[in-house]
């Protein structure tokens, strides 16, 4: 996959572009396979923390793929001393019901969410089988992510009345006959899986939604809420301009998942703050224009990644910040208007 072929890089920081540049180059030339996803059984499982163990008859086990190197500066260290130590477990008793556990390390995040989560739901088929009901297993976070992520297995699952949906605390064990997962179907920040992001663009077709794009126009300008850092100094300037240009500002905040996403796939250009919420361009058309704007120093492929993935157009507009937070993704930023101008005009 070559994923540079409609890359443009800006920064008002000459030296910060073309370092853009060779980095992705690099990953372009390393990172070009994933693993096969799979459906996998547990016969016997424990869920904890947003991780499964297996427990054997030469004890307990940590499943891998909830545990790998990159998932370990969020999940911490040591994970089964801390499993050991739990004195709050409960048996699930979900009856004939087939279980499947839906989960990762980036969870609580609505972007990873889509990519790392959403996925499994394309195991729905094959559980069903035999006219099975399914109980979805997911781990609490925030009241927000869990209503995102509750509205998104009802509707992966359908109207269909044959499911239903527990969300377990994270300090609590819980243990489960036959416990399903499906492996991953990414590996962060440059590994997905054109096959399962594509099952959401189907899926989203099958669906017959009714709601409206929440946009006036098929150009859409994607800010975030004015109390997150990595704000946008001058977002009133910045919209003023993509306004003028037929730019319709969203909101996601203010949308539900389904209306969020039906903006989305009616999108036909986008342009938004680098972000978890830019990750619904998996609904855009292939071959949609997509211009993140971010702060300079961020090198962040995630999106980069995302868009060859989706057979987008990727551009990033990065700009100057004097924000003295030391993480460079959280600072406050603004981006140069005759630069994105400019950038406009190529379509």
């Amino acid at each position: 996959m070559a994923r540079g072929a409609h890359q443009i890089t800006i920064s008002q920081d000459p030296a910060f572009a073309p370092a853009v540049e060779r980095f992705y180059r690099e990953i372009d030339g390393h990172f070009t396979r994933l693993a096969p996803s799979l459906l996998v059984r547990i016969p016997r499982a424990v869920i904890w923390d947003n991780m499964i163990f297996a427990l054997t008859d030469d004890g307990v086990k940590l499943v891998y793929e909830c545990y790998r190197q990159i998932d370990r500066a969020e999940k911490g260290p040591d994970p089964l001393s801390r499993f050991a130590a739990c004195e709050s477990r409960e048996r699930l008793d979900l009856g004939a019901a087939n279980a499947l556990f839906v989960g990762s390390a980036g969870s609580f995040n609505y972007g990873h969410w889509v990519v790392d989560d959403f996925p499994a739901f394309a195991a729905t088929d094959i559980l069903r089988a035999g006219g099975r009901e399914i109980a979805v297993l997911m781990a609490r976070f925030s009241p927000e992510i869990d209503r995102t992520r509750k509205e998104g297995a009802a509707l992966a699952l359908g109207e269909r009345r044959d499911f239903a949906i527990r969300m377990l605390d994270r300090a609590t064990a819980y243990t489960v006959e036959n416990l399903h997962y499906v492996t991953p179907a990414s590996y962060h920040p440059v590994g997905k899986n054109p096959e399962a992001l594509s099952f959401i663009r189907d899926l989203f077709g099958r669906a017959a939604f009714d709601a409206p794009s929440f946009a006036d126009s098929d150009r859409i300008f994607v800010n975030r809420s004015g109390g997150l850092w990595r704000k946008l100094l001058n977002g009133d300037a910045v919209g003023d301009l993509l306004a003028r240009r037929g730019y319709a500002p969203v909101n996601v905040d203010a949308l539900n998942l389904r209306e969020q996403w039906a903006t989305f796939a009616q999108a036909r250009q986008v342009v938004g703050i680098m972000g978890a919420a830019m990750t619904s361009s998996v609904l855009c058309p292939v071959g949609t224009p997509l211009t993140y704007l971010a702060p300079d120093g961020w090198m962040e492929p995630f999106y980069w990644d995302l868009a060859a993935a989706c057979g987008h157009r990727y551009a990033a507009l990065f700009g100057p910040t004097d924000d003295p937070e030391p993480q460079i993704y959280r600072r406050n930023f603004s981006v140069d208007l005759a630069s994105l101008e400019r950038h406009l005009d190529r379509f």
